[in-house]
């Protein structure tokens, strides 16, 4: 879990860094999106992690208090029929606009006998909305 604590203290610094050029009118150096997977085996607290993040991000004015936190699954976003999905995806991150959504379990949407699963329609909308910067 080291590993983890480094990673999340540099994010932080790079986040009060940002901040801090902000507060004094200089340009950001980045994009200020933050987007994060967490991976590992079950059980090594992926989840917990994914949980205090938006937490940490509010404390540091960051991210407004009333920013949403979405907590997703692959049935909040795979639909049943040809444009469920769509649907789903868009309408959970415009729900999630401003705010943090994270996706629990999110290997779910990528079954080793896909067929016709919709799960990895699912993953294309949310990159492209976060390459993008648009929803639907």
């Amino acid at each position: 879990l080291e590993k983890v604590k480094d990673q999340i203290r540099s994010f932080l610094k790079n986040l009060r860094l940002e901040h801090r050029r902000k507060e004094v009118g200089l340009e950001p150096l980045g994009n200020n999106e933050f987007d994060m997977v967490f991976y590992g085996n079950p059980g090594t607290g992926k989840t917990s992690v994914a949980r205090l993040v938006p937490k940490m991000l509010q404390k540091m004015g960051v991210l407004s208090s009333h920013a949403p936190f979405l907590e997703v699954g692959r049935g909040d976003l795979v639909g049943s029929y040809i444009g469920a999905t769509e649907q789903n995806c868009i309408a959970k991150i415009k729900e999630a606009k401003g705010g943090f959504m994270f996706i629990d379990e999110a290997y779910t949407l990528t079954p080793e006998d896909a067929g016709k699963d919709f799960g990895m329609k699912a993953l294309e909308i949310i990159m492209q909305c976060m390459t993008s910067n648009e929803v639907g």
